[in-house]
């Protein structure tokens, strides 16, 4: 792949660039051209044997028109209802393996591919049908083109270059394009209830496939987690992910969507039904044995506080200080070996700084240091410095949607929900990677941006409802 992959990733990136930013129906038309022309070598280069005709049976040919097929129907569903793009695009962006029994880093990225194509193409038929509006991202558009046009440059210096394409492939140019798609959603249209309904229900269902994994002994596709339970003694369930890790997070994550509605919400929901998700939630998490997941908990739990009741949150935070310190005291004690206490972090970071001290400015490219736990340790070392201030200006740009939006009556509740859950995410990351490649990352700053916008509801109009924990 070494020679094509970082112009291929530079036109993708530029691509989404028009799509983030621009409504007119030619720079919307040059994006999709541009992201589909960018990456498809790019795919490709995960298939080898696509591109020798003699490797072609029968059954491949067949798959490929039916993959057709449902993108063409997918594209059509997302003309008329365009919230459903929201959801498949959350569901995709789980990366399940088509097939279970060989879980390759390729196979489990065709759904989420087939959806961000399918979601493209709705984009333009709709702003030809009847002019769909132009991305309503403002800032944060332009901040998170530059993040992902910095991450395809880099690839041109990237010790790790194969890594690198693989990574903005599958993420940096598939869930760009589902913030284009998202970004240019009227709220109106179903686009909060769909994200609430999406987490909490695919919560539920993981948490009872984890339950399902404990008891019956059973886990899925990572032999190393299936090694790892078998000399702890206990079982550390993973669900339909491949890493514990982010089950955990995906579990927090809707916990903290649904205590932040309960809290700051001025509508009076069903106490008791929410209870029952949170404990399903919080059986989830438990049954990953994530660390990092319930930290993101917590802290999500005292920004909620913060915002709600500020005498609470101080409390809740000291509380939370008082007893993580407890913890990672009595666990110190337990033990002298401080690389197995943190799961092999301190090599890894030792590593990431090394990485940067070579490359300080822009860093050793993207996927030359994949192995981070760290997200900012990860940008340091892949980025340089350039990227940690070209991430720091996306991060003030979202801050400063949130705390003063173009218009502050858009649905303020989801909106401070929304920016809780991102900063949660955010915590999460700083204790175990995995930031950029979480679909629920990207979708939450698309959100914040269109909440922020100015409204697009005509006056005298009523407003979307508020969308309800469970349904």
């Amino acid at each position: 792949m070494t020679g094509y992959a970082p112009i291929a990733a530079i036109v993708a990136a530029l691509g989404i660039t028009l799509l983030l930013n621009f409504g007119r129906r030619s720079a919307r038309l040059g994006g999709v051209v541009l992201v589909l022309a960018g990456a498809a070598p790019l795919v490709v280069g995960r298939f080898p044997g696509v591109v020798d005709a003699s490797n072609i049976s029968p059954l491949l040919a067949a798959a490929a028109l039916v993959a057709t097929l449902l993108t063409g129907a997918l594209a059509v569903a997302f003309v008329r209802l365009p919230w459903l793009a929201v959801l498949l695009g959350l569901l995709a962006g789980l990366r399940i393996p088509l097939n279970l029994a060989d879980p390759s880093p390729t196979n489990h990225l065709v759904p989420l591919w087939l959806v961000v194509i399918a979601g493209l193409l709705a984009l333009l038929w709709r702003s030809r049908r009847d002019g769909w509006p132009a991305p309503r991202l403002g800032p944060i558009g332009w901040a998170l083109s530059a993040w992902v046009l910095l991450a395809a440059i880099s690839l041109a210096w990237s010790s790790g270059q194969d890594q690198g394409a693989y990574t903005f492939v599958a993420f940096y140019a598939s869930f760009g394009s589902l913030v284009a798609i998202v970004g240019s959603l009227d709220p109106r249209e179903g686009l909060p209830r769909a994200a609430v309904t999406t987490q909490v229900v695919l919560m539920v269902l993981l948490a009872l496939v984890a339950v399902y994994q404990v008891t019956a002994g059973h886990l899925f596709w990572n032999p190393e987690l299936i090694d790892g339970n078998m000399r702890l003694g206990y079982v550390r369930a993973n669900s339909l992910f491949w890493d514990a890790s982010a089950l955990g997070r995906f579990e927090g994550l809707a916990l903290i969507v649904i205590v932040g509605l309960l809290a700051l919400s001025r509508r009076r929901w069903n106490v008791g039904a929410a209870a029952v998700l949170c404990a399903i939630g919080f059986t989830g998490l438990v049954l990953s044995y994530s660390r990092s997941g319930l930290v993101m908990v917590v802290a999500g739990v005292v920004l909620v506080a913060l915002v709600w009741r500020p005498r609470l949150a101080v409390l809740l935070a000291g509380t939370a200080v008082v007893g993580i310190l407890a913890a990672a005291a009595l666990t110190i004690a337990g033990t002298a070996d401080l690389e197995r206490l943190t799961s092999g972090r301190v090599s890894i970071a030792a590593e990431g700084l090394g990485a940067f001290e070579s490359a300080p400015l822009i860093g050793v490219g993207l996927g030359g240091y994949p192995s981070s736990h760290t997200v900012v340790l990860g940008i340091a070392a892949e980025l340089g410095v350039l990227g940690l201030v070209t991430f720091l200006t996306l991060l003030a740009t979202i801050a400063l949607a949130v705390l003063r939006p173009a218009d502050p009556g858009s649905d303020r509740t989801f909106r401070l929900v929304a920016a809780i859950a991102l900063a949660a995410l955010l915590t999460h990351s700083m204790l175990d990677s995995g930031l950029f490649d979480d679909a629920a990352t990207w979708v939450l700053i698309a959100i914040l941006g269109v909440l922020a916008a100015p409204s697009a509801i005509p006056r005298g109009a009523a407003p979307a409802p508020e969308p309800a924990p469970g349904t």
